[in-house]
């Protein structure tokens, strides 16, 4: 079936209605139209309004700046500490070696949120292969060598665990400060779009006002058409009446209140 003959079919359907059924229609579409415009926008504006989607991002990954710079994401505490493990004299080394223990544990726990939250391919590869592992790289050598070595006093061996330590620190850093640029770049670029997603948005929901205006004009226009024209036959039927012609025939289309009224006569 060609689309002109759906629409004739439709139109016909629409002329047998009543008539309160057919202002029924144009006040569905009406409604319709306002519930769709208030959804678009509201979906719209939820992204970019604060506690919104975009909202949400941009937070995010400035939290995610201070979350390691400083700790605990970042191990500069660490480094710190285990630095000042080589100045004890006569201080016990175990308090130092216990918060050592923590800062692994929270730097863990951080980077692991880091890594369900942050959506961005980059970034995680980022966290993954610069920041977490050169940071799980410093916390074997300072477990596994610089501590063993602090303990036993091993002068030389304090010396080759501190020269890896320091290694091992300098690769974290250098994630570290690309994370963080890679970041704040991401927020900046999503603080940047706001402004054109609501423009948008604007633009959809005028379309959308538009659209829906014209559609009901143009439905209106056909049911006072379908109201008039009826009237306006019984206006000529009856003054060929009034002036001795009896014989007039009377079209008879839809099903309406009008359509009974001829009908009737």
């Amino acid at each position: 079936m060609s689309k002109s003959n759906q629409t004739i079919g439709v139109l016909t359907k629409f002329k047998v209605l009543k008539l309160k059924v057919k202002f029924m229609l144009v006040l569905a579409m009406m409604l319709t139209t306002f519930i769709i415009v208030g959804l678009v926008g509201n979906q719209s504006y939820s992204k970019v309004i604060i506690n919104g989607d975009t909202y949400g991002e941009i937070v995010s990954n400035k939290d995610l700046v201070a979350d390691i710079l400083p700790p605990p994401a970042y191990l500069l505490e660490s480094y710190q500490v285990a630095l000042e493990m080589l100045t004890l004299k006569n201080e016990p080394l175990q308090p130092l070696v216990e918060k050592s223990n923590a800062l692994t544990e929270d730097f863990k726990k951080r980077t692991a949120h880091w890594e369900a939250t942050l959506t961005n391919p980059k970034m995680i590869e980022i966290l993954n292969t610069q920041v977490k592992t050169s940071g799980l790289e410093f916390i074997q050598v300072r477990d596994e060598m610089f501590i063993p070595a602090i303990r036993s006093a091993d002068t030389k061996a304090i010396s080759n665990a501190l020269s890896q330590l320091k290694e091992a620190y300098a690769k974290h850093r250098v994630g570290i400060d690309t994370l963080s640029k890679l970041a704040l770049e991401e927020s900046a670029n999503i603080e940047a779009t706001v402004g054109s997603k609501l423009s948008t948005t604007k633009q959809v929901l005028v379309s959308i006002i538009l659209i829906a205006i014209a559609l009901t004009f143009l439905v209106l226009n056909y049911l006072l058409k379908s109201i008039t024209k009826p009237l306006n036959n019984v206006i000529s039927i009856f003054g060929e009446i009034k002036n001795g012609k009896f014989d007039s025939e009377i079209e008879v289309i839809g099903n309406d209140e009008l359509s009974t009224v001829l009908m009737e006569l």
